[in-house]
């Protein structure tokens, strides 16, 4: 049994192989004959469910092809799949011609400097902690490959916008209203660059989870202690005191300051003025590091915030009633997706 599935994994593999030598063959031959881009395209498509395991191939020779033809709208779909899914992953091409091989290598590398691939989003850690309120807003951190303008967007309605800088980026999120319960809140983040546009969503995922702290029974009220001293003489009453201890009775006991000279035998000792001094060297190193950090180039990536993280818990107050105070417990998750037309 394991002889007859072996076996038909290397048949399976090998029909493979042959179909991808066919397919790179058919469309080398069709690129080096008269480099009819209208016809690979139409050849690519035909065989895209035969060929899909190499799609990272099929997506970049459609791109350079709809490019060749003039087709930017296509040319754009074919980038986004080929960036978005595969990660603009090496790629062989070798079994082109030499001068339609170093053309498309030329393509593919321009656009990899070009292209605003997005590499992470999250969020920044403020130290949420136990707090009175709700935040009221989160920061969201966007690592990006290439600079890019950007519009943020709720329901059609554009919250900001603009340039996102290679590196680390930031933006705020308003909060008013997503706390009010659990529920998934979608924001659309646009992306534009030399007329290609793309089109990302970034959800916040917010569980709310509630509970009640009773409040402490009421105590009953202590009558202050009193003391009585009373004097007889047989029967009589003589002499009576009462006394009451004072309400605010300050234990706190502040030690005097040390003297000047704790040693009453030696002279004061004074403070030598080389221990207050700075060295010259330190001095020279603390110029010569002011001056790189003037000198840095502005357009330096931005180095990455601290503290990220993809989801964020924390806990605040909620109504206080008569029954207890109540306490709410938030746990916010942030994700991205992409969706290509």
């Amino acid at each position: 049994m394991n002889h007859k599935a072996t076996t038909l994994i290397l048949f399976f593999l090998l029909f493979q192989c042959q179909i991808w030598a066919d397919w790179k063959e058919d469309v080398s031959q069709l690129l080096r004959e008269n480099k009819n881009y209208s016809e690979v395209v139409k050849y690519l498509i035909d065989q895209s469910d035969k060929i899909k395991e190499f799609d990272p191939v099929h997506s970049g020779l459609l791109a350079f092809c709809y490019s060749n033809l003039g087709e930017k709208e296509k040319e754009h779909k074919w980038l986004e799949k080929y960036f978005e899914n595969y990660r603009g992953a090496a790629t062989i091409f070798s079994f082109l011609d030499y001068s339609i091989y170093m053309r498309i290598l030329d393509y593919i590398q321009r656009w990899r400097q070009e292209y605003p691939f997005i590499k992470d989003v999250s969020l920044i850690d403020r130290e949420y902690s136990e707090r009175s309120a709700p935040p009221s807003f989160f920061v969201v951190a966007v690592e990006i490959e290439n600079d890019a303008y950007y519009r943020l967007r709720q329901d059609e309605k554009t919250i900001q916008g603009g340039l996102f800088q290679p590196g680390f980026n930031t933006f705020k999120i308003e909060t008013e209203g997503l706390f009010s319960e659990s529920a998934l809140h979608t924001f659309d983040l646009d992306l534009k660059k030399d007329g290609l546009i793309i089109h990302k969503k970034i959800q916040l995922d917010i569980k709310i989870k509630s509970e009640k702290r009773l409040a402490p029974s009421k105590a009953k009220i202590l009558k202050s202690p009193e003391f009585v001293v009373s004097m007889y003489i047989g029967d009589k009453l003589v002499v009576m005191s009462k006394k009451l201890p004072p309400k605010n009775l300050n234990l706190t006991v502040k030690n005097p300051p040390w003297p000047e000279n704790r040693e009453p035998y030696l002279p004061p000792q004074q403070r030598h003025p080389l221990a207050s001094s700075v060295s010259i060297l330190d001095a020279i190193n603390a110029i010569s590091k002011a001056i790189k950090e003037f000198r840095k180039d502005k357009d330096e990536m931005p180095s990455r915030p601290l503290r990220v993280r993809k989801r964020l818990s924390f806990t605040y107050k909620g109504e206080n009633t008569e029954e207890g105070e109540e306490q709410i417990s938030a746990d916010v998750r942030i994700l991205m997706t992409h969706k290509i037309n």
